[in-house]
């Protein structure tokens, strides 16, 4: 009896165990996936030192730093066309732009090495490098306008550069994107130091066509969209 009467509890709390233990690793199963940690705060002194993180971001595929160079406030403005390009099929795209957590879940596709669709569902092969061969600052950095349609009431600044990207696919293809973009930065407070931010792109209409290897800004970055379904 005295055996018995030592087994029973001991088996219970066993049992009790193991499925404590089953119930804490099967939550792996799910498909979900738990966001990274925020990144470590980045304090830039100007926008010039903004764009050359942005520069270093991309060349290095580094997804920590381009997170951290995102104003709270930050979008992307899409082009007229590639909203038309979606709209058409299962994954119409929403608003006139990306938001802040949309372009950081595209880009976490991107430099992760994560294949994209096209809007009709044809698959996109993976970005295996990316070289930014030009990024020119055509003028300099002016008071954003009140009259600005996205951005007007923004205590900040706005400059376009020349830009020619390579996204580079693993089968020796590339995307090519020739542009005009706009940038938009912000100053915020950063562990208590003013810090500038990347508050908005907008690329100009380079009247380059979605379907082919040569395409705008924008219109790349939406084939890598975090999709469900």
């Amino acid at each position: 009896m005295k055996a018995r009467h030592f087994r029973l509890p001991f088996m219970v709390l066993f049992l009790l165990w193991t499925s404590a233990l089953v119930l804490t690793t099967g939550c792996k199963d799910d498909n979900t996936v738990t966001p990274p940690p925020d990144p470590k705060p980045v304090i830039i002194d100007d926008p010039d030192q903004l764009m050359q993180f942005f520069l270093t971001s991309y060349n290095e595929m580094d997804f920590d730093l381009y997170t951290a160079l995102l104003h709270p406030d930050f979008r992307m403005m899409i082009l007229p066309s590639t909203v038309n390009d979606w709209a058409g099929g299962d994954a119409p795209l929403a608003y006139p732009y990306f938001t802040r957590d949309e372009t950081l879940a595209i880009h976490a596709n991107i430099f992760s090495g994560n294949a994209g669709q096209t809007p009709l569902g044809s698959p996109v092969p993976p970005v295996a490098t990316i070289d930014v061969d030009v990024l020119q600052k055509d003028g300099i950095w002016e008071l954003i306008s009140e009259a600005d349609p996205e951005f007007a009431g923004q205590d900040g600044y706005w400059v376009a550069f020349n830009v020619l990207l390579y996204f580079n696919n693993p089968d020796n293809h590339r995307f090519e994107i020739s542009q005009v973009i706009e940038f938009y930065v912000a100053p915020i407070d950063v562990a208590g130091q003013e810090s500038w931010h990347l508050l908005g792109i907008r690329g100009l209409d380079s009247n380059k066509i979605l379907a082919t290897e040569n395409t705008h800004y924008c219109g790349l970055l939406s084939l890598y969209r975090a999709i469900e379904g």
